[in-house]
């Protein structure tokens, strides 16, 4: 089956989750986004986390058994969540930024 789902969460927590080691979880001021179903995989599209700490651009999937395989980007920075709802694991993004310039 597929389906698409818009959100908009505010004034939440996410329990299991925290940007640095040993850190609290991650306070919600507001969360919105596009939830796409499709084969099985629940995609983010268009996520947008606002925290304390910034406002971080979000994507990626939660497929079969909970798996994830997000990421938080913003400027100067961001983070690649993956494992579990249950058990998340957090990193810093070592993905190169690309930078273009215009003609």
């Amino acid at each position: 089956s597929s389906g698409v789902l818009e959100f908009d969460m505010r004034a939440g927590r996410f329990p299991n989750l925290a940007l640095h080691e040993g850190g609290a979880s991650i306070a919600v001021q507001r969360f919105t986004g596009t939830l796409v179903r499709n084969e099985g995989k629940f995609q983010i599209q268009e996520g947008k986390l606002q925290t304390d700490e910034g406002i971080y651009e979000v994507s990626g999937t939660v497929s079969a058994g909970n798996k994830l395989d997000l990421k938080l980007g913003r400027a100067g920075g961001g983070y690649v969540v993956t494992g579990t709802l249950a058990e998340p694991r957090v990193a810093p993004d070592k993905t190169p930024t690309q930078a273009a310039l215009k003609p």
